[in-house]
């Protein structure tokens, strides 16, 4: 059996980080946004797309969404736009 040289095992762990990050970026879109298909097919493919289904499902499909949160109305409420940074119900 050939051991593997320095050069492979620098390959396999560059592709393996590739992949992790790509596959915890699409794990975490799809579990905020309820999306339970796209997260099994995301564990069951787990290397063999190289993130190419990854990168699919965060910049084509996840992007169509919008996760709604349940924030309360005071940290909702927008800015003055005129730049003072004041909130216009405090004038």
């Amino acid at each position: 059996m050939e051991s593997l040289d320095a050069s492979t095992i620098l390959t396999l762990v560059g592709v393996l980080a590739w992949v992790w990050v790509w596959k915890g970026i699409a794990l975490w879109k799809s579990a905020r946004l309820s999306h339970r298909n796209w997260f099994l097919a995301f564990i069951i493919f787990n290397i063999y797309t190289f993130g190419i289904l990854e990168i699919i499902y965060i910049f084509l499909i996840a992007s169509k969404y919008k996760v709604e949160t349940s924030e309360t109305e005071e940290a909702a409420t927008p800015t003055n736009k005129s730049g003072s940074g004041e909130n216009s119900d405090e004038q």
